[in-house]
């Protein structure tokens, strides 16, 4: 029998399935995606980050979705230098 978080875990994934095979289109995809981490999360923001490189010295953020009242990077169209802290805690979280 599963409890409430195993079901919780099936709906997410399921969401996240149907809308990977409901479109071709990759912008529209992973715009859809980034929104559904909002919901999933109940977060203001859901960023991809690139490079995906822990010893990179900047990232810029090629997609992007934030609520409203939280305008992200990519609508400011600029890039970020990466903390001291930021490409090991990169790399964990990578793993």
């Amino acid at each position: 029998m599963m409890d409430d978080q195993q079901t919780r875990m099936l709906e997410v994934m399921e969401s996240v399935h149907a809308i990977i095979s409901g479109t071709d289109d990759i912008d529209e995809m992973l715009g859809a995606l980034l929104r559904e981490v909002l919901t999933i999360f109940t977060c203001d923001r859901a960023w991809l980050l690139y490079p995906c490189d822990p010893e990179a010295p900047e990232w810029w953020v090629p997609m992007e979705q934030t609520r409203a009242e939280w305008p992200g990077a990519y609508s400011q169209d600029q890039s970020s230098r990466c903390p001291p802290r930021s490409p090991k805690s990169s790399g964990s979280a990578r793993r």
